[in-house]
């Protein structure tokens, strides 16, 4: 898992790509979705502007998405986390950027 509920989070993977590189509070694990899909979710809420995203009830989609959920593999957690010299190479990487399915951010709950 990438991300823990209170983080600050970028999103790395999107349907909509304006919503790459926005940031998101991790709110609380989505249980009910995570099951549904067979894949962990999040409910995040945008920490600033409004997000592109559908509604999974509906399909409608939006462009003014506020909360929602997402992917654990479409976010990446914003830790403030600075590496010596050297040591970056011994870090994985959880989340890869490219070459992976994309899931969309504003899968919004009303």
């Amino acid at each position: 898992m990438n991300c823990k509920k209170g983080d600050l989070a970028y999103v790395v993977k999107s349907d909509f790509p304006e919503n790459i590189g926005a940031v998101v509070e991790v709110i609380e694990p989505d249980v009910d979705r995570s099951f549904q899909l067979g894949a962990f979710m999040w409910r995040v809420k945008t920490a600033g502007r409004p997000m592109h995203g559908k509604n999974l009830n509906t399909g409608k989609l939006r462009s003014d998405a506020m909360t929602g959920v997402a992917f654990d593999d479409c976010l990446r957690p914003i830790t403030g986390w600075t590496p010596e010299p050297g040591v970056i190479d011994e870090v994985f990487d959880p989340v890869p950027l490219f070459g992976e399915p994309e899931f969309p951010f504003g899968k919004v709950q009303q």
